[in-house]
């Protein structure tokens, strides 16, 4: 009860749900007893077995629990995915959306559970969807939001910079300011926040997704190469760690440089299979997924989409490494991911 309460907490402020969030579960792919049920409710999380939500439509997500290590004198290792049920519930889709997969480490100290580590298990192992298109979920999105947030991206669709922000302060009055050395201004509307940074709109209700209100177009081959990405170790239990950047620019040949950062180096115990870190530079090749083309606009995509694999080559003669590179638009970000063996580091970018 101890650790699935903890798995429950960490999960509810990652993915930013709020108390009227109803959230369905498993354990090891069982529904779990009505009296687990209960009693994780009597600790004020609003949960249902997952078995409630296949006759009523009733959760927005679902979390699949999976003991991977069960030693209560020692250690125990919880693998959560969150999946997103809406747009089943909503009749607008008819897939479930994987939106979150990884596995916690917990360690008994003095009779109590806590976290020692949470491991992000990638996505890429799950077919690419570039054939499909997320406009029908975005629309729903829209039509999903306050009627002033609707007039509002109707209007500055095709605006960017001053001119969208013009439009926004006419609606809405002054921004607050909560950029630490940039720029970035929010709005409360409604049950979610507006805001405007970069010269880009976007709406976020309280613990759904990002709704971009401007439009743009970045196609796949410009994006991934374009501009470095950043590797950080992944957080432990919070905190993450620079360790460097890895540049694709010439679209043929990579380049990582070391961040050499201090508190970098004191915390690279993980870090020693590291491809990038042991081969800095070489050759890459880019293989882009089934229906995906160098021209694939990426903010069209559905959700954790894997667009591209990437191959690389060290310079030194030493066997090539490949990753596929996984889009998620509502985030306007791209990641690295692979199966097996699993990553060390964390590494991706924004576009």
């Amino acid at each position: 009860m101890e650790v699935l309460s903890i798995v429950l907490t960490s999960e509810i402020k990652a993915n930013n749900w709020t108390k009227s969030d109803l959230i369905c579960f498993s354990v090891n792919g069982l529904d779990p007893s009505a009296k687990l049920v209960k009693s994780l409710r009597q600790r004020n999380f609003n949960v249902r077995s997952s078995a409630e939500w296949t006759r009523k439509f009733n959760c927005g997500f679902e979390l699949q629990l999976e003991y991977t290590q069960f030693d209560l004198s020692r250690s125990i290792k919880v693998r959560s995915k969150v999946v997103d049920l809406r747009e089943i519930n909503n009749g607008e889709g008819d897939l479930a959306l994987l939106l979150k997969d990884g596995e916690y480490s917990f360690q008994n100290v003095g009779g109590k559970w806590s976290i020692s580590e949470y491991i992000v298990k990638p996505l890429a192992s799950y077919p690419s969807n570039c054939g499909r298109t997320n406009e029908q979920s975005a629309g729903l999105a829209l039509r999903s939001s306050p009627a002033s947030i609707q007039t509002l991206a109707e209007e500055i669709r095709d605006k960017f910079g001053d001119e969208a922000e013009a439009a926004i302060v006419r609606h809405f009055g002054a921004g607050r300011d909560v950029g630490s050395g940039l720029r970035i201004l929010q709005w409360d509307v409604g049950a979610g926040v507006l805001t405007f940074s970069g010269g880009l709109a976007s709406f976020q209700m309280n613990g759904g997704r990002v709704l971009w209100l401007t439009a743009t177009s970045n196609k796949a081959l410009q994006a991934v190469t374009g501009s470095g990405f950043e590797m950080t170790t992944p957080p432990s239990p919070q905190m993450k760690y620079w360790l460097g950047d890895l540049d694709l620019k010439t679209g043929s040949t990579y380049k990582f440089t070391d961040s050499r950062e201090w508190e970098s180096l004191h915390h690279r115990e993980k870090q020693t299979n590291n491809f990038f870190l042991k081969h800095p530079e070489g050759l890459l090749a880019i293989r882009f997924a089934p229906e995906c083309s160098p021209d694939t606009v990426l903010e069209r995509l559905p959700e954790a989409t894997v667009l591209c694999s990437l191959t690389f080559f060290p310079a030194d003669g030493s066997p090539e490494a490949m990753f596929d590179i996984v889009v998620y638009p509502s985030e306007r970000r791209l990641r690295f991911a692979r199966e097996k063996p699993q990553l060390e580091f964390l590494m991706d970018k924004g576009w």
